[in-house]
């Protein structure tokens, strides 16, 4: 229909969601559920309802946004702002205090885990703040309230939970001193409200956003990130998203992950040297220990593909890791690789097969399970998705 091709169209121009990156089908699903919250049932109608409303365009962005995320989502990233980022921040601010931005922030947990690491590398009197900012008035909602459930809690290889968390009636929250750090904005980058943004930060976490916008609107973020970014600063993002950095005015940080860049102008060899901290994180356990696809031959074809993955080089990641499922079928880790790269390519029907597989090739695979509820999230099937992410927690992931 005319009407929903011109709703989806709205959408993009106002928050940058391109048809392509989650589907039509979904897109659809979600203006239908906004139109029967509204109880419009025409979308000619509610074409001009969102057109005259920002209240209605709100609600609209509101079904459209899957706010999925966990603490310290992709550990490494995390051992890397401790052991990397942080050491030179500290050095380029000097005596002024650091400033971190996360967008979008979700439901506050990448702001709170980024707290929690400079509260833990800075100490008790350190000085530092973190902005977390998202175009939904729900999560920001859910991230002030700060109180979380089990699925928050997927990451076991970081120290944290004891420490940090303090238990209440509904779950657990960051304790004050993580909290006082951190603040909330509702804001949209594609909005004009960032060229006078006020704040310049030492580090901008911006993952999982430019796999959802065109060329031109990645261009337009990339430009803006870059314009909030101190001089020494840094930029996270996602392997997926990292190839669309390479080139531009970011650098990749060598010996970090391939998701981390420093801003052009300044040099940051003294970034790459390691301190030594009481950490929350494992002993042994180092931002830099993945192995590179120029590893020896007796490295097997699934690292390849992983550390090629890590890269952001998707496709090669792809290749390779079709090869080895090919030769082992029964593989679980395999499949689950297999899986994270479908679903780094939004190719969600694709990537739940292949988690599918992981779950009956080992029924215990939490990881998987939760991945499979992202997937049908995604494509607006919330029912089973709930399915999946209950099927996790009696699994114990993320169980205290």
């Amino acid at each position: 229909m005319a009407a929903l091709a011109q709703i989806r169209a709205l959408l993009q121009h106002t928050m940058g969601l391109t048809e392509s990156s989650i589907g039509t089908a979904t897109l659809n699903r979600a203006i239908t559920r906004a139109m029967t919250a509204a109880k419009c049932p025409s979308p000619t109608e509610y074409h001009r309802l969102v057109q005259s409303s920002q209240a209605m365009m709100q609600a609209l962005i509101e079904e459209v946004v899957v706010p999925e995320s966990w603490f310290f989502r992709d550990a490494p990233v995390f051992r890397a702002l401790q052991t990397v980022m942080v050491p030179a921040m500290k050095r380029a601010a000097g005596s002024r205090p650091l400033r971190i931005m996360s967008v979008p922030c979700a439901r506050g947990e990448e702001p709170y885990s980024i707290a929690t690491v400079l509260l833990d590398t800075l100490g008790q009197g350190g000085r530092f703040s973190v902005t977390g900012v998202d175009i939904s008035e729900r999560s920001l909602a859910y991230a002030t309230a700060a109180e979380y459930g089990p699925s928050a809690f997927r990451e076991r290889t970081i120290d944290y939970q004891a420490r940090y968390f303090e238990k209440t009636a509904r779950g657990y929250r960051p304790i004050t001193s993580v909290r006082e750090h951190v603040t909330f904005r509702r804001a949209n980058l594609l909005s004009d409200e960032f060229e006078n943004w006020p704040e310049r930060y030492d580090c901008i976490f911006c993952r999982n956003l430019l796999i959802y916008f065109d060329r031109q609107m990645k261009v337009k973020v990339l430009t803006l990130l870059n314009d909030l970014l101190n001089a020494s600063g840094f930029v996270v993002v996602t392997p997926a998203e990292a190839t669309w950095l390479i080139g531009g005015c970011f650098d990749h940080v060598a010996g970090t992950e391939s998701s981390i860049f420093s801003k052009r102008e300044i040099s940051l060899k003294t970034a790459k040297q390691r301190i030594s901290v009481p950490s929350i994180f494992p002993v042994g356990a180092s931002a830099g220990s993945t192995v590179t696809p120029e590893a020896p031959a007796v490295v097997s074809k699934l690292e390849r593909a992983r550390a090629l993955a890590n890269m952001g080089r998707i496709d090669e990641a792809m290749t390779l890791c079709l090869d080895y499922v090919r030769d082992h079928s029964t593989c679980v880790e395999g499949n689950y690789l297999l899986g994270m790269l479908h679903e780094a390519r939004t190719q969600f029907d694709r990537a739940s097969e292949c988690y599918k597989r992981t779950v009956y090739l080992d029924p215990h695979h939490a990881d998987a399970m939760l991945n499979l509820a992202l997937c049908h999230e995604r494509q607006g099937e919330m029912q089973a998705a709930q399915q999946w992410r209950s099927r996790a927690e009696r699994c114990g992931r993320g169980s205290s």
